[in-house]
This record gives structure tokens, sequence and C-alpha cells, in this order.
């Protein structure tokens, strides 16, 4: 088994009862050599379930390990040691992808089965206990990490998926269970905007509060919204100038060692393209993150590619495109992986009308690179779903 097999199989083939799976995948990849012991996996299941832990160790962790040696996922080393059963060289980047994709299904698989209460809870400590409100075992929480050098409630981010595991008068006591990528309050209150366009109420429109009750459906909705939410940029190529720059550098990849980049990259190769350093530009380029979509525009939208990492150099910069008239370079870069890299025939028309925008509206030269909204993302999301 390969890491794209092994995603595959954790996408689309995994068969769960329980979120063992997922917990022993996640677990190996995690571990030096990506293995462990049968301990330890044992250990790690009794930690993130709240069922009884003999029945865990009795049963789940035979069941789990047979189940997914059945599936050539993992393979037994000797009577104690545990390996996942891949055969060839993983990346760093792999790992990453595939643990996402273990979080998703451990929280997906608990909503769905979980016939408790939902709470949104804002923290600004890392310790696992918090008041009693009125909670019970079982209940899950998304928490909200307050910014504890900030003085603002809302600044932080939604960053991981909990279970109450003990309740009493005074304290509940839980355990974070998967993590998320991280919503921004920016990003929960424009959800909250487009869910109140279409029905009257919204648990987490007032997203200042300390405990916010969600239902399950809007449980499942931040879960998918912070998997899948991805911004996306409207980038112009139409100049003859930005063109060749963009089949110098896009169409043509670049050998990673030859770069001098300043961050470290497991690919051979990479995409770049760049920005002028201007106020404007800068101002989404900062916003950029890594997963989003960039789609350029050459007499409609032409390519897509999903962004991987940025960084502002000025000599690399002038290594590839030397400088303009005024002597700027396009120091502001953005690395791709060239697999992500597409050829597309999106008509103008037809994405501003799925964005609401008006039909002639595109990226002009002198405003060639910029964000669009994340209501309009978001609704898009929605919409598709």
């Amino acid at each position: 088994m390969n890491s794209k097999e092994l995603l595959h199989f954790v996408k689309n083939k995994m068969m769960m009862q329980e979120t063992y799976q997922p917990i022993v995948i996640r677990y190996l990849l995690d571990k030096k050599d990506l293995t462990a012991t049968r301990e330890e996996i044992k250990s790690e299941l009794v930690k993130l379930s709240y069922k009884d832990p003999i029945v865990v160790e009795s049963s789940g962790i035979n069941t789990v390990i047979r189940t997914l040696e059945n599936k050539s996922v993992i393979k037994n080393l000797d009577s104690n040691l545990i390996s996942l059963n891949l055969d060839t060289v993983i990346t760093k980047q792999e790992i990453e992808e595939i643990i996402r994709e273990c979080n998703y299904k451990i929280m997906t698989y608990s909503i769905a089965k979980s016939t408790n209460n939902f709470y949104i809870v804002k923290k600004k400590s890392n310790d696992e206990i918090i008041k009693n409100q009125n909670f019970n075992q079982g209940d899950i929480f998304l928490i909200f990490k307050n910014d504890a050098k900030s003085k603002n409630p809302n600044d932080g981010l939604l960053t991981s998926f909990a279970q109450v595991f003990e309740a009493d008068q005074k304290n509940v006591r839980f355990r974070i269970l998967a993590q998320l990528r991280g919503l921004s309050v920016e990003k929960i209150k424009e959800l909250s905007n487009v869910i109140l366009k279409t029905r009257s109420n919204c648990g987490f429109k007032r997203i200042r509060d300390e405990f916010i009750p969600i239902s399950k459906e809007e449980t499942l909705l931040l879960v998918e919204v912070d998997k899948k939410y991805h911004n996306l940029f409207l980038c112009s190529i139409q100049a003859d100038e930005g063109y060749r720059h963009f089949e110098d550098t896009m169409l043509s990849p670049k050998k990673t060692v030859d770069l001098n980049l300043k961050t470290k990259f497991d690919l051979n190769e990479l995409s770049v393209w760049g920005a002028l350093n201007t106020n404007s530009y800068k101002k989404h380029w900062d916003s950029i993150e890594c997963g989003d979509l960039i789609l350029f525009h050459r007499d409609g939208y032409k390519f897509s590619a999903i962004f991987l990492g940025k960084e502002i150099n000025s000599q690399t910069a002038q290594k590839l495109w030397r400088t303009n008239k005024q002597g700027q370079t396009w120091d502001l870069l953005m690395l791709f992986d060239p697999k992500t890299l597409r050829k597309s025939d999106v008509r103008i028309e037809d994405l501003n009308n799925l964005l609401g925008y008006d039909s002639k509206a595109k990226p002009y030269h002198n405003n060639p690179f910029y964000k669009v909204a994340i209501e309009k993302t978001i609704r898009v999301m929605i919409d598709e779903n």
C-alpha cells in the first residue's frame, strides 16, 4: 500500500462502527517509523473513548487490529509491534493530509451517532476542564480558543472537537478527539449570515457568549465548512507580460533547490507566481492560506491552482522575472504543487452568476489580484452541497 491508497481507504473505503480505525491510523502516522506497540495503541483507544475501558481493552483493540490487517492497512512486525503497511516513503504533507482526513472521519461519525447536546465553548487555557453549566457525559464541544494575548474576546479560532468524559456538580472534564483546521470569527459570522437568509434562527450568531448551544445540524455544518472552505482568489494574466511570466514559472515548474527559498518543501519542483509588493496586493497576499484556490484569467478563467506556501523573496523574484520599468519586482511569492495546476475553461459569465457579481466583472490589469468575499464563497459551498 502507498500513501495515495491509504488516503483513498480512509476517505472512501473505511467502514466504521466506532472511531477506532481512524484513531489507530492517525496514531501510527504520528509515531516515529509509523510503528507502535499494542499497549500504546490500546492506551490511545481507551483515552479517546468514554465507553467502559474494560470493553475497549478486551474487544476494541483486537477488532480494530484484525480489521485493519485484513484491509492490508497495518502489519504485525512481531507479537507486540504494529506498523502501517506502507511500501513507499510517505512525505510530511501526505501524513498531514491523511491525519486531517482521519480527524474529519472521527468528528462526523461522532456527531452522527451522538444523542447528546452540542456546544461552542470558548477557552483561553489548554486545560481540559471547565465549570459545569448543565453539561452531561457524552456532550460534544467545538472549542473556540481565544487569543491569550488579545483583549478582544472574539480574537481566536475554532480549533478542536471534544467530548465530555466526566461530569459532576462543579466541573466537567473533556478530551480533545480531533483537531480542526481553524475557523475564525469572521468566517463563523459569515456562515451564520448565510444561514439566517434562509431560515429564522442560527445557534452561533452570538459568538461572543462563553457557552453557545448549537444543534447537531449546525455542528456538522461547522465541521464541514472547516474541512471544505478555502478562500477563492481571482488573478489576471491577461497582459502579455503577465502571461509570459505565467508560462515561464507556472506552466514550467522550477527545481525547488534552485529557488533559494527560506521555507522547506518536500517537493522536487514548484510552480511559482508573484505579485508586486504594494499595499493592496500585500493585503490580499497576507490572507492566502494553504489549500486556497486561485483562478487565473485570460479571456476567461483558463487555469486554476491550489496554493501551497508563500514568502517575500526579492532575490528569487528578480532571478525569475527581473524587474518592471519602475524597477519593481514581483517579490510576494506564491508557491504551488505543479500537480494541482489545471487547465480549465470557466466562462466569466458563469462564475459571476455563481458569485452574484455583475455579468462582465473580471480582474483587470490595474487590479489583477483579489480575494472573493467570504460570504460569497460560503454561499456557493452550501449551494453546491
